[in-house]
This record gives structure tokens, C-alpha cells and sequence, in this order.
């Protein structure tokens, strides 16, 4: 208990050390005793060596955490910080969420209004370096920390303990993590989700070069999936939309890369090897340098032919270019799929923006279980863009293609509850602007150097209303803020039912200021709301059950449609405080 009790950080230690005390006095006492019959000796000292013995799979010393124990004496309750409302988008009601607060609450919360219903997860958590990235009970856990790791997966366990019962039957997580906590992370979740379930431990190139690293240079982290029943969840797919707009807009500059066959497909810009660039014919005629530059054709007898020299630089021979020609399969790094022409045959002369394809929508079976793209420069500049500055910004690519390769249906809720800058929200409102989608996403992230107020927030503001570097994506947006209810109020039943509003709000993602939504919590109410010109009632469960037949018609015949107010928001809290 938290107050003037003291907290114990280590509680599942002390009690295997107690257990481990309290077997070793009473063999002792056996030992001593002459007339103790030697068999019980052994069983006492088989107990203690089980007590002692590790199993197969995670162990780790548990440890209890202060935000946790803070639920024994206080409720946690969402209030709405109404002057940070983003309401851009004007043709849909829905309404996505910025939770602010430690996710721990936030994720209990969720779980009133969200249990089964969360289709995607994503999270980046802290990689746990040891280099101040990951805190504790209010104090950065170092990497000389003996308890480093166990602490780590504390913290773990019981936030994806939580995740797990949000997401939905076919729902799925991706998790990114680093080399530090990556083999104990995939355990960890092993256990709480089934090894079954795991779909990949995926490397990803994190960045393309470093100074750092002894042996090796490092370059990776991982994202782990996993699903909550595999056999529930679809194939992996890359769906295939190419535009041929798409090739005569590539910026110069933006290293996108194509391959001979055979070759290495990363390498350094081709803007910067300019006698290994191929032109590439699309089907409007006009020809083009990858990444991007479309060149005139010239005549030769009286014929329009591709041009071998550009400001005075020749690429290749012509005899050289004919023989490479014959030889080339341009590859899109992000799709590795190679290019057809339109008669179903590998390209030579005339590349098209049209992919081969294993199926007839347009989709590879399955995406490769190695991310090359999407580096990490990337999202610090995504995040520039949108006039801010924050470290390790996972780029916004990255998290569409997650999405992307699931292949569900675009009405589908995402959760990230360790938001960070907001990666996940962005990424969310650029596919339904791609798509005429209407997913909707959750972000929680607590507060700690006003994180939450100043970046995450200010960051979904700027991608709706847009900046001079970033085109505006309007959204539709409420603020949450963590607060609580102590537990020994006397009026802690109306105080509890006073915070069913914002529960409402977040579980259907909607605003209950508009004028077409109400939300009712008595029977008075109930009778005698004005139904003309409501689409939608929110009504307390128990409050329905009771309403009349000629009230229910009446709803009927306006066309009103009820949505019940769970009974379960709070009523764990209120059975435990005799209610």
C-alpha cells in the first residue's frame, strides 16, 4: 500500500526469500530432531531445491512498480482538456485520442471501454540502453543496474498483460525493439501471447552507417509480431498501387534505388554514381534518370532515340547500354517485386509501372521477414517537417507498411501507448487521405518533459492543419488527461459516474457536445429528452432495460438508435468500496 507504508520494489523477491527462510528453519529443526523420521528430511530439502531450480523459458525477478500500487488507493478517471480539441475534419464525426497520463492507467482505462475490440497494436517502448532512455519508479535505470533487466520486464509484463485482452480475436502486435531487450522481450511475449502466435521476428535496417560498435557496426533493431490466434489471422500481403505519376514526381536526392539483377540493392544514391544511372522509358514516351529526372529524346536519322549524354556526361557506350539493357530487372525497393511490361513479359526496353503479381489483386503472398527501409533519418526529417525536433522518431513509412501488409479493412482502430512523437497518428491520417479510409487511432504517452503537450500534440495539430514543408491532413482529435478519484470519497458513486462522459467519447470516438449525439443516465432523462433532430443515444444500460414500450417506439420512430453505457465502467471499483 502506498501512504505511510513503505514500498517494496522487489515483493515476489522477498517472499521466495521468506519461503526459502522459513523451509530452511524447519529443516534445521528436522536435523536436530532424533526422533524425525529421515524421509521428511528429504522432502523438506526437495522443496527447497524446487525453490531454488529455474525453469525452462523467461525468469526474472519480479518488481512492483508505484503507479500500480497508486490503484489501491485511487481510481484513475479521464478528464478532457477541451482547449486542445482538433475538429478539421468537417465531413466525419469520428474522432481519434491523445491519452495523457502513465500508459499503466491508461491501458486499464482502455480496458473498460476497449476489451477485444483494438484491431492493431503498435509500440516502440524503451530499448532499455542503460543511457538514461528508461525510468523506473521515478529513477533512469542504468546499464550497471543489477536488476536492469528484470525491472525492464516488469514494467513489460504488465503493460502487454493489459494489451493483450484490447485487442480483438483477429487483432495483431507489432512491437519495435532493440538488441538490448530483444531476446528477452520475444520471450516475454511468447509467454503471454503463445509461442504459436509469434509471426516474425523481423530484423530492420535502422540506419545505413555508423561510427559505432566494436566488432560490428550497428545498423538493426527489430519488430516483433505477433497475433492473438494465428489461425484467425490472415496471410500476410503487400498490396501493389502504383501510380506513373509516382515516377515523374521522385524528388532528386531522395536515394530511391533500383537494382541490375544480381546486384546489391543498397547502395549509395545514384544521384552520387552518375556512370551507373540507367533511363528508364515510361509509357507516356518521355524517358526518365532514376531518381527522377526526365530527359528529351533526340532525333538520329530522322527517328526520336534516347539520349547517351547529359550535360556533358556520358553514361554509357551505346553498344555497353544496349548489352546492359538486355540484362536489367528494375526492382522499387520498397515493394521487391520486379516490373512487367503490359504484355506480361520481364521489361527490357520499356519499364512500366506495373508489378508482377502472385495472385489477381495485385498482391505478393507474403512480405519479407527483413524491413530494409524506412531508416531512421527518415522520421527525424518527417518530424522537421512539422516544425519540431525530437530524437528517435520512428519514420512514418514504417508504420503505413505494418498497416499495409495486413490487408484488413481500412475501419480499423489502432493503439500505440507509447507514442512518442506520434508516429502512429500521422502515419493513420496520411492512409485514410491515400485511401478514403476511416481508421481511427488511440495514442497514449505520458508527460515527462511536457512530451505529451509540446510534441505529440503539437504534432498531430500541425499534420491536420499543415505546415510550409507538410500538407495538411485534416483530423478530428480530443485530449485526455489521467486523473483520479480516492477511494475513500464519500461520493465516490456520483464522482465515478460524473467520468462516464469522456469512457462514452472514447469508446465510440466521438464528441458528445454535438448537437445530434446526447448521452442519458436516468430514467428522468430518458423521458423526457427532446429526440428531434438526434441521430444517436448514449444510454446507461440499466436506464434502457427500463424505459417503456411507448418510449422505445418512440425512439424507433425518430429513428434514434441506442447505444447501451456499459454498467462495468466502474462497478469493479464500486463492488470493491461495498457499492
Amino acid at each position: 500500500m502506498m501512504g505511510n507504508d513503505i514500498f517494496d520494489e522487489r515483493p515476489k523477491a522477498n517472499e521466495k526469500k521468506r519461503a526459502l527462510a522459513y523451509i530452511g528453519k524447519l529443516l534445521d529443526d528436522a536435523r536436530n530432531d532424533k526422533n524425525k523420521n529421515q524421509s521428511d528430511i528429504v522432502e523438506l530439502e526437495e522443496v527447497q531445491r524446487l525453490l531454488n531450480s529455474k525453469r525452462y523459458g523467461l525468469v526474472w525477478e519480479e518488481h512492483a512498480e508505484k503507479v500500480e500500487e497508486e490503484m489501491n488507493t485511487k481510481i484513475p478517471i479521464f478528464v478532457e482538456d477541451k482547449s486542445k480539441k482538433i475538429n478539421d475534419d468537417l465531413d466525419n464525426i469520428n474522432y481519434n485520442f491523445i491519452l495523457e497520463g502513465d500508459n499503466l492507467h491508461s491501458l486499464h482505462l482502455l480496458e473498460k471501454t476497449h476489451a477485444n475490440s483494438i484491431d492493431i497494436i503498435y509500440i516502440d517502448p524503451p530499448y532499455n540502453t542503460g543511457n538514461n532512455d528508461f525510468k523506473y519508479n521515478d529513477t533512469f535505470v542504468g546499464a550497471d543496474d543489477e536488476f536492469k533487466h528484470s525491472k525492464w520486464l516488469s514494467f513489460m509484463n504488465s503493460r502487454l498483460t493489459l494489451a493483450k485482452r484490447l485487442l480483438n480475436s483477429e487483432g495483431i502486435i507489432f512491437l519495435s525493439i532493440g538488441d538490448d531487450e530483444q531476446a528477452e522481450l520475444t520471450m516475454l511475449v511468447d509467454e503471454i501471447f503463445g509461442r504459436q502466435n509469434r509471426l516474425a521476428v523481423i530484423p530492420r535496417i535502422a540506419k545505413r552507417t555508423s561510427d559505432k560498435g566494436n566488432q560490428f557496426r550497428p545498423t538493426k533493431d527489430y519488430v516483433l509480431a505477433y497475433a492473438v490466434d494465428v489461425f484467425k489471422q490472415p496471410e500476410f500481403k503487400i498490396l501493389k498501387k502504383f501510380n506513373i505519376n509516382d515516377y515523374n514526381k521522385i524528388e532528386k536526392g531522395t536515394g530511391r534505388k533500383y537494382k541490375k539483377s544480381g546486384a546489391s540493392l543498397y547502395q549509395p544514391s545514384l544521384d552520387s554514381r552518375p556512370n551507373q544511372r540507367y533511363f528508364i522509358q515510361a509509357p507516356d514516351g518521355s524517358f526518365i534518370i532514376p531518381p527522377g529526372e526526365t530527359m528529351p529524346l533526340e532525333n538520329k536519322d530522322g527517328a526520336k532515340v534516347l539520349p547517351l549524354k547529359t550535360d556533358g556526361v556520358w553514361r554509357w557506350s551505346e553498344a555497353s547500354y544496349q548489352k546492359q539493357k538486355e540484362q536489367l530487372i528494375f526492382t522499387k525497393a520498397t515493394n521487391r517485386s520486379p516490373l512487367i511490361d503490359e504484355n506480361g513479359n520481364k521489361s527490357k526496353w520499356n519499364i512500366y509501372p506495373k508489378v508482377y503479381a502472385d495472385n489477381e489483386d495485385g498482391a505478393t503472398k507474403h512480405p519479407e521477414d527483413v524491413i530494409y527501409d524506412f531508416v531512421n533519418s527518415q522520421g527525424t526529417k518527417e518530424v522537421n517537417k512539422l516544425n519540431l525536433s525530437f530524437s528517435f522518431s520512428k519514420p512514418v513509412g514504417l508504420i503505413k507498411y505494418l498497416i499495409n501488409i495486413i490487408d484488413k479493412p481500412n475501419t480499423v482502430t489502432v493503439l500505440d501507448f507509447f507514442a512518442g512523437s506520434g508516429t502512429t497518428g500521422q502515419a493513420i491520417t496520411e492512409l485514410n487521405a491515400e485511401d478514403g479510409g476511416h481508421r481511427k487511432f488511440i495514442l497514449a504517452t505520458n508527460n515527462e518533459n511536457n512530451i505529451a503537450e509540446e510534441v505529440t500534440y503539437v504534432r498531430m495539430k500541425n499534420v491536420s492543419s499543415g505546415t510550409d514543408k507538410y500538407e495538411a491532413h485534416p483530423m478530428n482529435l480530443k485530449y485526455f488527461k489521467t486523473a483520479f478519484v480516492s477511494k475513500d470519497d464519500e461520493d465516490i458513486e456520483n464522482e465515478l459516474l460524473d467520468n462516464v462522459k469522456t469512457l462514452v467519447e472514447l469508446q465510440w470516438g466521438v464528441d458528445l457536445s454535438n448537437s445530434s449525439i446526447r448521452i442519458v443516465t436516468t430514467l428522468a432523462e430518458a423521458g423526457s429528452i427532446e429526440l428531434k433532430g438526434l441521430t444517436k443515444v448514449y444510454m446507461r444500460a440499466q436506464v434502457h432495460s427500463m424505459l417503456t414500450q411507448e418510449q422505445v417506439t418512440k425512439y424507433n420512430q425518430t429513428g434514434v438508435i441506442i447505444y447501451d453505457i456499459p454498467e462495468n465502467y466502474f462497478s469493479k471499483e464500486l463492488r470493491e468500496q461495498g457499492l
